[in-house]
């Protein structure tokens, strides 16, 4: 018993051995498959042979105490002696145990020939050999063993026929008995052959049904991860086009209608034919209608649609839960903005607005088709969603601080012109002229009529060179350019020829202006050194007037030295301070 487990384990082994040597999977099952026919084989080989050589030594005419009797059996007990070894010890090779069977079988025909003649059932015998070499062992085997076999009938044929040996043919019961015994046998082996060959062929048409069902639905599952692998590229690019439209747009109302627009062209794949777009308002209680596509969306925008925030709509929906809502089949089911019926629509997808840890509002999309949007598509849409609501805020603040600079540039252009109007009427001088030696300028109303002009337009401005007197050849041409400081004219910039015509070109004009906003800048800081200046010796007859009257603790003497300091400080003629109180009843 211990050998023949040992004799599995090294069967079972062996295929695995043969698959590391690189034999294919398929051999290795035909291998097992031969193997299990051979054992079923050898098994019922065994028991017949056993019950037909009991059976045959039963209706011998000798007695078994005769030796001629075990000359019969002898080739029989052989038999079955190799073929009980070969049922017990499994340690060969399939291959070998295979060939010892076959060579059992091919030495029982002959034998079989060999008494009985050509007329017994040693031809069967030697049918069975090749059918066994086909089936055990392989085709070339099987071949082989096939002319083995008609040689063997051939040479047996001529052998007896020339009387080289003469068959012991007699009537007696064992003669009868054995071509039965023999038909049996070989029937019972065919039979036993084939039922296993119908045996594996179920195995392997049921196998081949298994692997084409399991092919067909991995084909399906391919065919559906490929599709999903599809809709996502075609979401993940339509994705990108819309961000990298929003983001380059400031303008919010732009920003807006650029975005419902751009998803419904790019989304068109998922048949999405409306496309809306909510903001909450200043409250948080309802969210408006900013920005939406097709007919219905414009009514509903000039309607000035809007929901209150809350459960009963889908929008509200997903702003109360920050949360994306898939509706599907909504044919029985009639989707409205307001009272605006949409009747194409068959499926929604409602994503909120997510900006800095704040939902600003929802994105609405709805499809014309069946099951349109699906589960698997939010985590896309949703990116898309997000990236829409930073570039809406963005918008926003752009906005706020385009409005805040707007109102900061107001303030300084106030406080610019107001103290460049205390500068001017504190300054005697607002006007300055270089003139060449041995050159008249006579004053030129044009000039002063340009001036004007530049100042209040901001703009350079040509003078004589367009409207010179045709008969007047040296009439004077002149340049006027304002003084800009931070867009705020403060005075001009006149260059004047006088002795003969000229044109200025774009080089002179642009030199001019460069020059002009030069001394503008050089202007406005002398202005600022001299206010600095002037707060500076403010603060400083402040510090004297402090420091003269704390010279003395005289109530008289500190009033008299703070008026005389003031008026020597300001250049005044008379200053007087006076205490009194007054009484508030009066």
């Amino acid at each position: 018993m211990k050998e023949r487990v040992n004799a599995n384990q090294s069967t079972s082994d062996r295929p695995q051995q043969d698959a590391d040597q690189g034999v294919p999977i398929w051999q290795e099952a035909i291998q097992r498959d031969r193997e299990r026919w051979l054992n079923r084989l050898l098994f019922v080989a065994l028991a017949l042979g056993a019950v037909g050589t009991f059976v045959y030594a039963q209706l011998l005419p000798e007695s078994l105490s005769e030796p001629s009797s075990w000359r019969t059996l002898a080739p029989f007990l052989l038999g079955l002696a190799i073929t009980l070894i070969l049922t017990i010890w499994r340690g060969p090779s399939y291959v070998y145990r295979s060939a010892i069977l076959i060579f059992t079988v091919y030495f029982m025909a002959c034998f079989i020939f060999a008494r009985s003649g050509l007329s017994g059932s040693g031809r069967l015998w030697l049918l069975l050999i090749p059918v066994l070499s086909f089936i055990l062992i392989g085709p070339r085997s099987g071949v082989f063993t096939a002319i083995l076999s008609v040689l063997t009938y051939a040479i047996f044929a001529v052998a007896i026929d020339q009387q080289w040996i003469v068959p012991w043919v007699s009537e007696d019961l064992t003669l009868l008995l054995t071509p039965l015994s023999n038909f049996l046998i070989i029937i019972t082996v065919i039979s036993t052959m084939l039922w296993s060959f119908h045996q594996v062929w179920i195995e392997a048409m049921q196998k081949s049904e298994q692997t084409k069902q399991n092919l067909h639905e991995r084909s399906s599952q391919l065919a559906d991860i490929n599709e999903a692998l599809e809709r996502q590229a075609a979401q993940l690019r339509a994705t990108a086009d819309v961000n990298r439209a929003v983001s380059a747009i400031l303008d919010p109302k732009r920003l807006l209608d650029e975005t419902v627009n751009r998803i419904q062209s790019r989304f068109s794949m998922m048949d999405v034919y409306h496309v809306g777009l909510y903001l909450l308002d200043e409250s948080g209680q309802f969210a408006e209608l900013k920005a939406a596509t097709g007919e219905a969306g414009r009514l509903s925008l000039e309607m000035g649609y809007k929901l209150k925030v809350d459960e009963s709509s889908t929008i509200g929906w997903s702003i109360v839960h920050q949360s994306a809502r898939v509706s599907q089949d909504l044919e029985e089911q009639m989707v409205q903005i307001g009272p605006l019926a949409m009747p194409h629509t068959r499926a929604e997808i409602v994503l909120p607005l997510h900006t800095r840890g704040n939902i600003i509002g929802a994105l609405s999309m709805q499809s014309s088709r069946e099951s349109g949007f699906r589960e698997s598509d939010i985590a896309i849409l949703q990116a898309m969603a997000d990236q829409v609501a930073l570039s809406i805020d963005n918008a926003r603040l752009f906005s706020q601080t385009e409005t805040m600079l707007e109102e900061v540039q107001a303030v300084q252009r106030r406080y610019l012109t107001q103290a460049w109007k205390d500068f001017l009427a504190m300054e005697a001088v607002t006007q300055a002229e270089y003139v060449q030696p041995n050159v008249e300028v006579s004053p030129d109303p044009r000039l002063r009529q340009a001036q004007h002009q530049a100042a209040r337009n901001g703009e350079s401005l040509v003078v004589g060179e367009t409207a010179i007197n045709p008969n007047d050849r040296d009439g004077p041409t002149a340049l006027v350019v304002p003084l800009k400081l931070r867009e705020e004219v403060i005075g001009t910039l006149t260059l004047n020829e006088v002795k003969r015509q000229r044109t200025w070109s774009s080089e002179d004009i642009a030199m001019a202006e460069a020059i002009a906003e030069q001394t503008a800048l050089t202007i406005d800081n002398l202005r600022l050194f001299q206010e600095i200046q002037r707060r500076a010796a403010r603060e400083r007859l402040i510090g004297e007037v402090t420091a003269h009257m704390r010279e003395s603790l005289d109530v008289d003497t500190v009033l008299k030295t703070a008026a005389q300091q003031i008026r020597e400080g300001l250049g005044l003629h008379d200053v007087s301070i006076q205490l009194e109180m007054v009484d508030e009843q009066s």
